[in-house]
């Protein structure tokens, strides 16, 4: 979740990227907590937000990259 936040924040990535990852994380974590104790029905169904939003990611990197950012004048 940290990870999507920062991307959210940053204007080196898109928007959507971060929001998707923060939803994944939230999902992970809720997932966590049911494995914990209790086992619910809907267990695999808060992890499909998981894959598009890890694929986005690496399929953004891969083909796009970083915007690089242009260097300073020292003078």
């Amino acid at each position: 979740m940290v990870l999507g936040y920062l991307i959210w924040k940053s204007n080196l990535l898109p928007r959507i990227v971060g929001i998707m990852l923060v939803v994944a994380g939230a999902g992970y974590v809720v997932n966590s907590l049911l494995m914990l104790g209790w086992a619910a029905p809907s267990q695999p169904l808060l992890l499909l937000p998981t894959f598009p939003a890890e694929v986005s990611l690496c399929l953004w990197l891969l083909v796009k990259g970083v915007r690089p950012v242009p260097a300073r004048d020292p003078s």
